[in-house]
């Protein structure tokens, strides 16, 4: 089932200073994220979800916001099939405003119009863990982290050995997928592969109701991962872990018709790659990184042709050391460079951090956490930023956690310097729609949460806040980007809960409230996204005998402005064949419901899937 940090009490007395901890880090600890190095998540005062290659392959969701979506503080939806444009928002922020990594890689892409991930292709079926992080983390990752953060990585070895898995599956709407993944681990080494390929002819992306004429619009994605750790000798160790994806998607979009049931198809080819270094002196860990991310993309509008190419180059060093037995720190440095390339222009900006971070330990029951950077880019100069969180292990099962910071997003390429050209003017003239002397856009949050481990369940609530200001906007009026004076605000409460009922029966749970105020007059940004002010998740997992196991969720969505509300069910069952080989059924929106997440843009309807998993 999904773990929810924030209801997991049970590491609570587990935890201890640094010095102390060392026969404790032999049990069976979580380490999670939330921190610039991996911290034991009994000692974060971070909300975070975590989850893992089981939560990943349990359900047999083919996309990753469908596994996603409902958990504590998420929302989202999609302008149409997989493949279409998705949004994910964190606390009511969408994902202009979170930062998103693969293997340590940044994967947002800076050829956008904003510099922000597009989840619309992901698929489940290569990643082996995400770590989503609630609430401001630009002290840890600098722009764009105002919302929070989503972390991923591929398949890891589970013990010293080999593994191989693959997957097969057909369904609905002519969809095929397979994978395969291939890891192996040595006392020293370890290696992990993996291909995938997903293709389906989708369904019409913006509502078939009432339209005379629908067209279907697909999707096609391959993709290949890699990841590489070796020690050399005592005390080094060398990392590699890259990414290649060709994904080819149909699209509709909403120009009042004006390009429906045409060619629309968007093209996109990613490829990201880290190289890191470690070296211990004698107890100062010492890791050097390099990394790039490359996208090249192009929009086809039934033969209007638009190229668009970004490249994130990044180079990091950092240190991590313990002066004291109750102090564990970080120092480091970073060097990032951003290219935007369209059809008239190309422009870069480049920013370069110092950070620092110290985990406390006030005693065996109090850690509290300090987080610093300061970024100086190319455009606009420097920014500082901040987080400050503790957790309390009160007994009983009772664990408080508090976080609050501050959080920026530096304007794009794009909102800089974007321009068109007007071929109705004679010469054609270029017409300036970014603005070079934007800021930032700045952000600070708050949360605070208690969470009780009963030993059979688990339930937490928490409360946060945030506020930012200075939000960047491309204004209808003058056709350009300009800064709003103004504050956006989102606040509200998260509960989740998980409960085993019986040895074979599990329950778990999670509703978000989010209420949203803007004091700024927006035309587009994504500060104006909307959100629904209740989200809902509650599932089932049955263990219905030794080989079959029975699970479904229902996830309702409320108060969202300009959407009906809506509650729609899913189920997965799976069987296991022998102990390599076995079979499962996914049913998508089981009652057939029909709804729209966003106006005017399609949903699935009921829809099966049926696949093979084998494991050797």
């Amino acid at each position: 089932m999904k773990r929810t940090l924030l209801a997991s009490a049970a590491l609570a007395a587990l935890s201890t200073a640094p010095a102390l901890a060392e026969e404790v880090y032999e049990l069976d600890t979580i380490e999670v994220l939330a921190n610039i190095e991996a911290v034991d998540a009994a000692r974060t005062g971070a909300a975070v979800t975590v989850l893992s290659e089981d939560d990943l392959t349990t359900n047999g969701e083919t996309a990753l916001i469908e596994e996603m979506e409902g958990l504590p503080g998420i929302t989202v939806s999609r302008n149409g099939p997989i493949g279409t444009q998705a949004t994910v928002a964190i606390r009511g922020v969408n994902q202009n405003n979170i930062a998103v990594r693969y293997e340590g890689i940044d994967i947002s892409d800076p050829s956008s119009t904003q510099v922000a991930f597009d989840f619309g292709g992901l698929t489940t079926g290569m990643l082996g863990r995400v770590d989503i992080l609630r609430g401001s983390q630009s002290a840890l990752l600098g722009s764009q982290a105002i919302g929070g953060a989503i972390l991923m990585q591929g398949r890891r070895a589970e013990g010293i050995g080999q593994s191989f898995e693959a997957q097969a599956e057909i369904g609905s709407y002519n969809t095929r997928q397979t994978w395969l993944s291939w890891v192996q681990a040595t006392e020293t080494s370890e290696l992990s592969l993996g291909y995938g390929h997903y293709q389906t002819d989708g369904f019409s992306a913006w509502d078939e109701n009432g339209r005379a004429n629908p067209e279907d619009d697909g999707y096609e994605e391959d993709r290949l991962n890699l990841y590489y750790r070796q020690l050399l000798g005592e005390a080094t160790t060398l990392e590699v872990a890259g990414f290649f994806s060709k994904s080819v998607g149909e699209f509709d979009d909403n120009f009042s018709g004006f390009f429906f049931d045409s060619a629309n198809v968007n093209t996109k080819y990613q490829r990201g790659a880290r190289l890191s270094l470690s070296h211990d002196f004698d107890g100062v860990e010492v890791t050097g990184t390099l990394s790039r991310f490359d996208i090249d993309r192009t929009l086809d509008y039934s033969g209007y042709i638009i190229p668009y190419e970004g490249r994130r180059d990044t180079a990091q060093i950092k240190a991590a050391f313990s002066p004291t037995n109750s102090l564990d720190v970080v120092v480091g440095a970073e060097h990032k460079k951003e290219t935007f390339v369209d059809a008239y222009q190309s422009r870069s900006t480049t920013t370069d951090s110092v950070f620092a971070e110290g985990l406390y330990a006030i005693d065996m029951n109090n850690d509290i956490t300090l987080s610093l950077r300061h970024d100086t880019h190319s455009a606009f100069g420097g920014q500082w930023s901040a987080r400050l969180n503790g957790a309390h292990r009160i007994g009983n099962g009772v664990t408080l956690r508090w976080s609050g910071g501050s959080g920026y997003r530096a304007p794009s390429n794009y909102e800089l310097y974007g321009f068109y050209i007007d071929t109705s003017t004679t010469p054609p003239t270029n017409v300036l729609v970014g603005d070079p002397t934007l800021g930032v856009e700045k952000s600070r949050s708050f949360d605070i949460g208690v969470e009780k481990d009963f030993g059979a369940g688990k339930v937490a609530v928490t409360a946060f806040y945030l506020e930012a200001r200075d939000l960047i906007d491309y204004s209808f009026t003058t056709d350009t980007y300009v800064q709003r004076s103004g504050k956006a605000r989102r606040r509200g409460l998260e509960f989740s809960g998980e409960w085993q009922v019986s040895e074979a029966l599990n329950f778990s749970g999670a509703y978000t409230l989010t209420k949203t105020s803007l004091s700024a007059p927006l035309d587009s940004s994504g500060w104006a996204t909307t959100v629904p002010r209740h989200a809902l998740r509650t599932s089932l997992a049955w263990q219905a005998g030794e080989k079959l196991s029975i699970g479904g969720d229902v996830i309702v969505m409320a108060d969202k402005p300009g959407v009906s509300s809506y509650a729609v069910a899913n189920m997965a069952a799976t069987y296991q064949i022998n102990d390599a080989l076995e079979a499962y059924l996914r049913i998508d929106n089981l009652f057939n419901r029909e709804y729209q997440a966003i106006s005017g843009y399609g949903t699935s309807d009921r829809a099966a899937y049926f696949g093979i998993r084998a494991s050797f």
